[in-house]
């Protein structure tokens, strides 16, 4: 990953964190921390072992928590700002599928269009 890249994902963490702080979106240290010993449960290895390993390469292990907190008030965001239009009931799912009723697609490849697609 490239100098340009490392600092465009730490400034979008810091938009994404700013952003949640707007809306009231912060986890608790306990929620972090379930979600770390969740990862290293996935990993099949003890949160401690994560750490360790970890360390062994450069990392500090709260470094992954702060990646980790911006991911969960990052999807707190969206869940909360999408819930509605996500929200698919039962009668939508029994329903079946409505055709749009659009001109048909001409048989052209969309990757040479000419006008905004």
């Amino acid at each position: 990953m490239s100098r340009e890249e490392v600092s465009n994902e730490l400034i979008d963490e810091k938009v994404k964190i700013k952003e949640a702080k707007k809306f009231g979106v912060d986890p608790s240290i306990t929620d972090i921390d379930q979600s770390y010993a969740q990862m290293s449960s996935r990993m099949r290895i003890t949160p401690d072992q994560l750490t360790k390993s970890l360390e062994s390469q450069g990392i500090r292990p709260d470094t992954l928590k702060a990646r980790l907190r911006t991911e969960m008030v990052w999807t707190s965001l969206v869940r909360g700002r999408y819930k509605e239009s996500l929200q698919v009931g039962e009668k939508e799912v029994n329903e079946p599928p409505r055709r749009a009723a659009t001109k048909p697609r001409s048989r052209r490849s969309n990757t040479s269009c000419s006008r905004s697609c």
